[in-house]
């Protein structure tokens, strides 16, 4: 799993509460090292914010664009502080699987990848 957001306390959480479940965990604070993982890595989920670099940016499309050529069957869940209903749907458009606004709670998060991880293969890991 990949997990990329500008905010590092948030990927040092996320990051912390996944892996206690079992889960192997990459993070990014940035599109570039992001691109790079997902280029190397084979992931079953990728959890991205919309923006990383500031109100102007929408890196987390380049990043679901991304995904979508090099891993397909990838799911893609966009995690942002903007729930707007232009971001939400510019994400779905793009490809994202599911779009949270800011705090997530921890059980709505961890369900959402069980689901993406049970449609991929079939297992439930945490």
């Amino acid at each position: 799993m990949l997990i990329v957001d500008d905010e590092k306390m948030f990927l040092f959480f996320v990051k912390k509460v996944l892996e206690g479940g079992g889960l192997t965990v990459d993070i990014s604070d940035n599109l570039k090292g992001a691109l790079k993982l997902i280029g190397e890595n084979d992931y079953v989920v990728v959890i991205a914010d919309i923006r990383l670099t500031g109100s102007d940016g929408e890196e987390g499309v380049e990043i679901l664009r991304q995904v979508r050529d090099v891993s397909p069957r990838t799911k893609v869940i966009i995690i942002t502080a903007d729930g707007s209903q232009s971001f939400r749907t510019r994400a779905y458009s793009s490809g994202a699987y599911l779009f949270f606004e800011k705090p997530v709670p921890t059980s709505l998060l961890k369900g959402a990848i069980n689901g993406c991880m049970e449609e991929h293969d079939g297992v439930v890991r945490i």
